[in-house]
């Protein structure tokens, strides 16, 4: 299968064309890029000697981020629904309480959370017109890559939402998987930076999608559909 990490590599060329649109100094971009590349090389390296441990540990962290998550939105929940309001009575001063006066209000991540929602309600509609209208070249393309139509799709919904593209990553094959996930990956806002921003998206996940074709490895399992595939074909012809 194919190392992942290649596409880690690809981050630091759609970043400096991105900043060069914006008008920063090449030199400025560059030193700022130090730190991104050396911890790109680190986690390059690590996957690359050892994949396994490598893996779970950002399994690991993860699941530990997501348990923060969750442990967060429950205690923004207990201060907005029930310490606030109780505070507001009288009974004590919520500036004086420790740790939930120091919490945000759900209010805010609401409104984030609506906002996305409100762009992906238009997104994935034009995405899901788009698969239709372009069937017949979407299928020549998949002809010409070895890619199926899911795969092709997963594209397309990644440009409008990374997390949409997952809804249909299970269905994708092994190679379609990466490669859609090396696009995601290199490719996650002010209205003055929106072209940079796309430009620098645009550059790292096509350089991702390359890199992950020219260092791609089928597993067994795929390597032997793909062989028994063939040759059901060839038996049919």
């Amino acid at each position: 299968v194919l190392p992942v990490h290649q596409n880690l590599g690809d981050f630091p060329a759609g970043t400096f064309v991105g900043g060069l649109m914006m008008g920063i100094p090449a030199v400025s971009l560059l030193k700022n890029l130090i730190i991104p590349v050396i911890f790109s090389v680190i986690i390059i390296f690590c996957l690359a000697k050892f994949p396994t441990a490598t893996t779970n540990v950002f399994k690991a962290f993860s699941a530990f981020v997501n348990v923060v998550a969750l442990l967060g939105l429950m205690l923004a929940m207990v201060n907005d629904l029930i310490l606030i309001p109780v505070s507001e009575t009288g009974a004590f001063d919520m500036s004086k309480v420790p740790f939930f006066r120091l919490l945000g209000s759900t209010s805010e991540g609401i409104g984030v959370a609506g906002a996305v929602g409100l762009v992906l309600s238009g997104a994935l509609p034009f995405v899901y017109c788009l698969q239709k209208w372009l069937k017949a070249p979407l299928v020549k393309l998949g002809q010409k890559t070895g890619l199926t139509e899911v795969g092709i799709t997963g594209f397309l919904l990644s440009a409008a939402n990374n997390m949409a593209m997952f809804a249909v990553f299970e269905k994708m094959k092994e190679k379609e998987q990466v490669l859609n996930v090396a696009f995601a990956f290199a490719a996650a806002n002010a209205p003055e930076v929106i072209a940079p921003m796309m430009a620098a998206k645009i550059i790292s996940g096509i350089a991702a999608v390359v890199i992950a074709l020219l260092f791609f490895r089928p597993s067994e399992k795929e390597a032997a559909e793909t062989v028994s595939g063939s040759v059901s074909e060839t038996t049919s012809a």
